[in-house]
């Protein structure tokens, strides 16, 4: 994880109305990276780790635990 002094930034409702109105994109890479990988120093104390995995063929579900 990386801890930083602001949380992680979800896109705004003015990021959205644009996507939706083809306007722009959002960049859900580099949005979602965040999102997994950032958290705000108040949760520095957890030192935690995180490692994204794709469900395996014989799992249902998006993901794996």
């Amino acid at each position: 994880m990386i801890y930083q002094e602001e949380a992680p930034k979800l896109p705004g409702a003015d990021d959205w109305a644009r996507a939706m109105l083809g306007e722009e994109s959002i960049v859900w890479e580099d949005f979602l990276r965040e999102y997994y990988f950032v958290k705000s120093t108040d949760w520095a104390p957890e030192k935690e780790y995180r490692v994204p995995a794709d469900k395996k063929p014989t799992e249902e579900g998006l993901f794996s635990d």
